[in-house]
């Protein structure tokens, strides 16, 4: 058993966000023998504990927050999980003598647990009957118009001597209760729920869970949820049992298959008025929305851990966006002009990202530092230029590069480039003018093209195709012509021939898209692959 001692030595990682996840996992359900400073929790919450002789008490002349809070879960050197615990704020001033201020304080209550330490299991907050706040205009304290009311009249048995009932005995002619917190512990000792009472915005009183943690078939806390802000402060909020992720926030911690940790999760609901989440407009999913951190050892952070990747999921397409943060995800991806853009831009400054469509990635993918990741169909991407990216199309197993499009960070693609099944450039295509990265194909000899296209094929398209040995041959260029006050704009395409077709407005794409696989939008925006 620890002792509450509010002082620990033992690094944490914070995790970035709620911790949360996709995948079904097993866990210790709420055992009906939780318990708090009693044993088990109170008919009535708005009674204090002053029956228990095993409980004593600190007190805190604090009015505006609780003493006390809860140290969640976090890795180790060795990557195992510290058990989430309840302890004393490092900056609280709670201590066995310190007196309430006029306006009130808070009571942590203390069980002693044998000789083996002590575990704080509740506490409230109580304040003055007659006096409302401090003035500091005229340094003094304003009165309540109407004097407070205790929640329920609690008698107090005369004879009784423990530290509990002596303190109350004390303080609550001056002071009320107002708020609580009742810390529960399941029958093996590990605390399951924090479970919060007040008063609601109706100044109706309620009683619900704030926190939920559920721990593995070997005893580790790995799932935690807390209601979401539509549900605070009101008496039909959901019960621990009834929490996930459709209604609430929930954290996650993901362990390897030696129980070491390597990253986390954090879900939100989807929004109460739709059922959509943040990305419904771009995919059409409906669900709960989350990210991930991914993280490993460290000597550099202050913590012990480092995170080196992030990524978001959702419910209907688990992950669909990784964020590489401090190095390559999967070096047998990268591509000589990402060595290149590294070198000028640095590791921050190429910000590689892989995205995912039309297939459904576990969070789980990041276990072993990504080592599965090649197993899936995927989109690596990262800047060239300031407003450059380019998006590099690798199959499931594959580590050859089946398509390369080079695409301004806005969206519009300038160049989109082919590979055949053994990694070789069969085709090229330019599309309107990038001055920022020269496109080399552009100079090669257009004969045989007719002037016209050429004229403004800076504002069109030029296709290329290579042979084996790698040289490229012009194939169509489309030039742009503007047209007047009585015309529409037309795009003209030629071959080396000499013929021309022409293309009213957006026609042209299509044709691109049907003739040499052309897309318009990179592929990372959500196209098929």
């Amino acid at each position: 058993m620890k002792s509450m001692d509010a002082r620990n030595t033992r690094k944490r990682w914070h995790p970035v966000g709620k911790l949360a996840g996709g995948v079904v996992l097993a866990y210790a359900v709420l055992s009906s023998s939780a318990w708090a400073c009693g044993g088990g929790v109170a008919d009535d919450p708005w009674v204090s504990p002053w029956k228990m002789e095993d409980v004593s008490v600190l007190t805190s002349p604090l009015i505006e927050q609780y003493a006390t809070e809860l140290r969640g879960a976090s890795p180790t050197a060795d990557g195992s999980l510290t058990v989430p615990q309840i302890r004393l704020r490092s900056s609280s001033s709670a201590a066995r003598t310190l007196p309430f201020s006029r306006l009130g304080g808070s009571i942590v209550y203390v069980r002693s647990e044998g000789g083996a330490g002590e575990r704080i299991c509740r506490e409230e907050l109580w304040q003055s009957r007659e006096y409302d706040s401090w003035d500091s205009a005229a340094a003094g304290l304003v009165p309540r118009e109407v004097p407070l009311s205790p929640p329920v009249a609690v008698d107090i048995d005369p004879s009784a001597k423990t530290a509990v009932a002596e303190l109350l005995r004390t303080i609550s002619n001056e002071f009320v209760l107002a708020e609580a917190r009742d810390y529960l512990y399941d029958d093996q000792e590990r605390l399951v729920e924090i479970r919060k009472h007040g008063r609601g915005p109706d100044g109706r009183l309620f009683s619900q869970p704030v926190s939920c943690i559920r721990y593995d078939q070997q005893g580790r806390p790995t799932w935690s949820t807390e209601p979401s802000p539509l549900y605070l402060r009101r008496a039909d909020a959901p019960s621990c049992d009834q929490m996930d992720q459709g209604n609430a926030l929930v954290q996650r911690l993901l362990l390897d298959q030696e129980g070491r940790f390597y990253g986390s999760i954090a879900t939100k609901p989807p929004a109460a008025s739709t059922g959509q989440n943040v990305m419904a407009s771009v995919r059409g999913t409906y669900g709960w929305t989350g990210a991930a951190a991914y993280a490993r050892p460290s000597g550099r952070s202050g913590s012990g851990y480092q995170a080196y990747a992030m990524a978001r999921l959702d419910q209907g397409l688990g992950v669909y966006v990784i964020d590489g943060m401090e190095e390559d995800l999967l070096p047998a991806d990268a591509q000589p002009l990402y060595q290149d853009a590294v070198t000028r831009l640095g590791v921050k400054g190429a910000d590689l990202r892989y995205d995912f469509v039309n297939v459904t990635i576990p969070a789980e993918v990041g276990m072993n530092g990504f080592s599965k990741l090649s197993t899936y169909p995927r989109i690596r991407s990262h800047r060239v230029a300031e407003k450059m990216r380019v998006h590099e199309v690798f199959d499931a197993g594959s580590h050859k590069m089946r398509r390369r499009v080079w695409a301004n960070e806005s969206g519009p693609i300038y160049r989109q480039e082919d590979y055949d099944e053994a990694g070789r450039l069969v085709q090229v295509i330019n599309a309107w003018e990038n001055p920022d990265v020269p496109m080399p194909e552009d100079a090669i000899a257009a004969d045989g093209f007719d002037a016209r296209v050429l004229q403004r094929s800076g504002q069109g398209y030029r296709v290329f195709r290579f042979d084996r040995r790698g040289h490229p041959k012009r194939e169509l260029v489309c030039g742009k012509i503007v047209g007047g006050a009585e015309s529409r704009d037309e795009m003209h395409c030629g071959k080396g021939d000499r013929s021309v077709v022409v293309y009213q407005n957006n026609g042209v794409s299509g044709f691109l898209t049907d003739t040499y696989g052309w897309r318009d939008r990179p592929l990372a925006a959500g196209s098929p692959l």
